[in-house]
């Protein structure tokens, strides 16, 4: 298995260039994850497709299954394990992101960064990055990726990181919201997230340059947070 992995993973790195080389790494993917697990159902490989600086990415509204997600062990990626994530996003999205996007998701750490893997394999991963506010003391988050292998999708595994992401910023009080932008055809995510407590805050025409429709809408939750950097009065003054 450790070798077919290996000559994969070369594999892939050969085939992401162009769309037809999507396709093949899909299809290696696919392989790959079908010897990987016997209990994976396999569901349709394709992807929506778009060109954008940096947009959100969500191929698949995922259901929330305990029994799988129980099975999903969640690692930081790091240097050492960025690669895996580079491969894994070249068979699941349509563009290709650079090396800065790489190397930034690295030192991010794993509180807002997260890959899940099954049996030593990446098989998903969530990447959102800090947005600092004006005052400089408090942050909001945007979901730049996230995403699970088409073999793996329908079992709670997006859930799992999701929710991983969304519990950490809770629990940091200078973080705000989380921010994302989902198509507007898309009815089953923007029901998912709006299940989680985002709301659709506004609609950005011609986000996507290549998808029909190409607009988007802008989904935030924001967290109830006491005033922070307000100096304190005394009363009467």
């Amino acid at each position: 298995m450790e070798s077919t992995l290996s000559s994969t993973t070369r594999s892939f790195d050969r085939l992401h260039h162009d769309a037809q080389a999507r396709q093949q790494a899909q299809e290696l993917a696919d392989r790959l994850c079908a010897k990987a697990t016997v209990s994976a159902p396999t569901a349709p490989a394709s992807v929506p497709t778009a060109d954008h600086a940096a947009p959100s990415w969500h191929p698949e509204v995922l259901r929330h299954d305990q029994g799988w997600s129980a099975k999903v062990d969640l690692r930081d990626i790091t240097h050492e394990n960025v690669e895996s994530l580079r491969v894994l996003n070249a068979v699941i999205f349509p563009v290709r992101y650079n090396d800065k996007f790489y190397t930034d998701v690295a030192e991010m750490g794993g509180q807002y960064v997260k890959a899940a893997y099954h049996r030593g394999h990446m098989i998903g991963a969530v990447c959102c990055r800090r947005e600092p506010a004006e005052n400089g003391l408090t942050y909001s988050l945007y979901v730049m990726t996230l995403g699970v292998m088409s073999v793996y999708r329908r079992l709670g595994i997006g859930s799992l990181l999701i929710e991983y992401v969304l519990r950490n910023a809770r629990m940091d009080p200078a973080c705000t919201g989380i921010r994302l932008h989902v198509q507007t055809s898309n009815e089953e995510a923007q029901r998912f997230y709006h299940r989680l407590g985002f709301d659709t805050i506004t609609v950005v025409r011609n986000y996507y340059f290549r998808l029909t429709p190409p607009d988007a809408f802008l989904l935030e939750l924001t967290f109830p947070r006491d005033p922070v950097g307000v100096p304190d009065t005394e009363p009467g003054s």
